[in-house]
């Protein structure tokens, strides 16, 4: 399996389809090896349908990579804001 980092989740609604590079996409006949930059054009989310523009990257800007009490399961910051609430922490 490839670093979270070469790895791209699709953002659809009911989706959440990772791109894994290490596996390419047997639906799509796209090969093992082949960098999500490299994919066509006009590849589609092999679950959904999504355009490639649906994608993001798994851990980047706006996503945090370090260990919190909850696990290292990269989060979304509005994702950890509202599991702090819950449990009644700051962030």
């Amino acid at each position: 399996m490839a670093s979270a980092e070469d790895m791209w989740q699709c953002q659809t609604v009911n989706c959440g389809y990772l791109y894994d590079p290490d596996r390419g996409d047997r639906k799509g006949k796209i090969p093992k090896g082949t960098r999500f930059e490299d994919l066509p054009i006009d590849w589609k989310c092999p679950i959904c349908g999504a355009s490639r523009k649906m994608f993001r990257l798994l851990v980047g800007p706006g996503l945090v990579k370090e260990v919190f009490p909850w696990g290292d399961r990269p989060m979304i910051m509005s994702q950890i804001s509202v599991r702090a609430m819950k449990e009644g922490r700051d962030v």
